[in-house]
């Protein structure tokens, strides 16, 4: 049995509708699950160990079309269930808002506003309840406009809460569905945060956003979804935004209540889900400022593999894709109510010791990197629980089973040497830049000054150390675009004079570094 065959019906269907492979399908979508489990979301593996779960990605395929489709697939379904909730908070009345927020004093459930009957406070009966149905909606994460919504679904849900009425809402001019009678241990506690915090995604924000507190954002742990490149960008041009991106990608920042202002969005938990060219990828790695960044990041890219070995019929496609849009339902509706303890994927038996040796193993190979890439691998032991977690919510019972620990620890496996590949690769093409960058560099100094002596030419530069500008010179001596003369003295080759003048003609001369570095 391989790999394919024991990856949930999930992951098939959305290989089998967007023509990217199953693995590479199976790592993003580990990547947004457990983002959308937030801080709180863990696998209980052997001695009730809670390993938590989630890591960034960035993705080499900005240019790829299977990839954009893919992304759609993943992340559509959650656009759609957070303008619902949007809609919810929209659609509550100023002066009932503001009363059921009070469920929630400095991050803690209000015990006076829990058990204070609707009924006797200061407001409308009927809008009362309808912000509670409100609230309801959003806690449960109900979607009454997306275009999978089932009215069978609908009804269902108004059968489990005992609602079969029709309210109108103050200041609405239309009917939503709403009761009569809805308990406030079932809301109350959390309504107000529900509709106070309706914000689980950050769709492609730009860095001027994020710089400033996150307004409405559930648990300070958003989901960022970032398409264009635009903020890694900005990061390799501005000291603020490289800052910026410094937080997001921070290990171990948890949300504090205790927080307010413009600090609060300083100690959330964002998972950045990041969408590259490979050609930006090169340079993140080729400027010491991003480099470090980048080793937050598990890289990944399109294999360009245009087969697709599962065969799935309509049925099952159309199945696969609806258990995929169920389990984010899900997870979005557990992350809201604070169901902590239904977080916690558990691990037993046979499964968990095979998963404990698994893991050690995986583990052991991550010590035994070359020191050069080491720290692009230390951050990523608990990549194999983040897919095991994920494997499990996808299937219906929940459970871990022996097939998905087998599968999960082959998938990290191979999803950390490619990862490790990549970085191999455009540190290799990254150095090559640098190399050329510092020779041209050199070839613009020596013109001011040629002939000269090797010494006359580092004393251009403001780090004048002979180890740091020698092996330059002899790259340029290699390629045949510095010349040696007689007396040790250098001068320009005219192919390298033809060259500089060529960058004359096309733009003005280019800044050059002069730290030496």
């Amino acid at each position: 049995m391989d790999e394919t065959s024991r990856l949930p019906s999930a992951i098939q269907a959305l290989s089998a509708l967007s023509g990217v492979p199953g693995e590479e399908v199976t790592i993003q979508v580990a990547a947004l699950l457990t983002a959308l489990g937030g801080p709180h979301a863990g696998l209980m593996t052997l001695g009730d160990e809670f390993q938590p779960v989630g890591f960034h990605l960035l993705h080499l395929g900005g240019d790829s079309a299977r990839q954009r489709r893919l992304s759609h697939l993943l992340f559509q379904p959650l656009r759609y269930l957070q303008e619902d909730l949007l809609a919810y908070s929209r659609l509550a009345p100023a002066k009932q808002f503001d009363s059921m927020s009070r469920a929630y004093v400095n991050g803690r459930p209000s015990d006076e506003h829990i058990y204070v009957d609707p009924e006797s406070e200061m407001v409308d009966g009927t809008a009362r309840k309808d912000v509670y149905h409100l609230a309801d909606l959003s806690s449960e994460a109900i979607s009454l406009s997306s275009p999978w919504r089932r009215r069978e679904d609908v009804d269902r849900y108004l059968d489990e809460i005992g609602c079969r009425t029709l309210l109108p809402v103050d200041g609405i001019h239309r009917h939503l569905p709403g009761h009569t009678t809805l308990s406030q241990s079932a809301v109350g506690r959390h309504g107000g945060r529900c509709l106070l915090e309706p914000v689980i995604l950050l769709d492609n924000p730009g860095a001027e956003v994020l710089r400033k507190p996150w307004v409405g954002m559930d648990r300070d742990a958003p989901l960022i979804l970032e398409e264009s490149g635009q903020l890694w960008k900005d990061a390799l041009r501005s000291g603020p935004d490289r800052a910026t991106l410094h937080r997001i990608l921070r290990e171990r920042a948890f949300a504090d209540s205790s927080i307010s202002g413009k600090e609060r969005h300083r100690v959330g938990s964002p998972r950045l889900f990041s969408l590259v060219t490979e050609e930006l990828g090169h340079q993140l790695l080729s400027e010491r400022e991003t480099e470090e960044f980048v080793a937050a990041m598990l890289i990944v890219r399109s294999s360009g593999d245009d087969t697709i070995e599962q065969e799935m019929d309509p049925d099952e496609i159309t199945e696969g894709y609806r258990r995929y849009r169920d389990t984010l339902k899900g997870l979005a509706r557990l992350r809201r109510i604070d169901a902590l303890d239904l977080w916690w994927t558990g691990v037993r038996g046979k499964a968990a010791l095979q998963f404990y040796e698994g893991q050690r193993e995986f583990i052991g190979q991550l010590e035994t990197v070359a020191p050069a890439v080491r720290p692009f691998a230390a951050g990523f032991p608990h990549l194999p629980s983040s897919i095991l977690w994920s494997l499990a919510k996808l299937d219906r019972a929940d459970v871990a089973s022996c097939d998905m620990v087998t599968a999960a620890l082959s998938l990290s496996e191979r999803a950390m040497r490619a990862h490790l590949g990549t970085v191999r690769e455009l540190r290799h093409d990254a150095e090559a830049v640098r190399i050329e960058r510092k020779a041209t560099e050199m070839l613009w100094k020596l013109s001011e000054v040629e002939p000269c002596t090797f010494r006359e030419l580092v004393r251009k530069y403001a780090v004048q150390r002979r180890e740091l500008h020698e092996p330059i010179l002899n790259h340029l001596v290699e390629a045949g675009k510095v010349l040696r003369l007689d007396g040790s003295h250098l001068r320009l080759a005219e192919s390298a004079r033809e060259e500089l003048g060529a960058t004359v003609v096309s733009q003005e001369r280019p800044d050059v570094v002069t730290d030496g570095g």
